[in-house]
Order: C-alpha cells, then structure tokens, then sequence
C-alpha cells in the first residue's frame, strides 16, 4: 500500500488503518462455519476486494471527499492502485506452474 503513491497518507489513511481493514474482514470470516477453502490466517478473492472497499470508504467518504461508494472506489482505483497493479502480472505461477502438462496429467488421473 505505501507503493502507490501518497494513498497512505498518515492523515486521511494512516497505515494502522490497512491492518484494521484486514483484520475487520478477517474477524467477520470467523464468525461463519469452518471452511478449508477459506484460511482464518489468509485473505482470499472477496476479502481482498472488501479490504480495498474499506480503505476506500475511509479514504475518500469519511473525508468528505466522495459521497459514494463508488465514486471512491474509481478514484481509489485510478488515481492510487492502477499504476502499482499494473505492474505486477497475476498469471506468472499460472503460466509457469498450473499450466504445464504434468499438471494437466495429474488432474486427469
């Protein structure tokens, strides 16, 4: 989060909130029934997305900056995340673990 720009700002997001923000969505997932899919000391698909959601929320609608969420979200996305994730390629285990033959061949016995 400190590499995308000034979004951890130490005002209007300080980096105790990102923390906060993991862990609040994490203390929701243990309140539901066990899941082996769903690691207590991982953040999977959906938790991510909401912890993003969240930073969101008390980056730009807390400060009166955005009235909604999605208009946070855009802003968040574009003007702080979007460089960052950009550089980074989400399909480099996929490409060179996932899909190989011997894992195909695996899954197919």
């Amino acid at each position: 989060m400190q590499s995308c720009g000034d979004l951890v700002d130490g005002d209007t997001l300080k980096l105790a909130d990102v923390d906060l923000g993991k862990v609040a969505v994490k203390a929701a997932d243990k309140q539901k029934k066990p899941n082996k899919l769903c690691p207590v000391d991982r953040i999977i698909r959906y938790n991510f997305l909401e912890v993003h959601i969240r930073l969101a929320e008390q980056k730009f609608i807390k400060s009166k900056r955005c009235e909604n969420f999605v208009d946070a979200m855009r802003i968040y996305m574009e003007d702080y995340c979007a460089a960052t994730f950009r550089g980074i390629d989400a399909h480099i285990w996929r490409k060179r673990v996932l899909w190989q033959e011997d894992c195909d061949l695996a899954i197919k016995r």
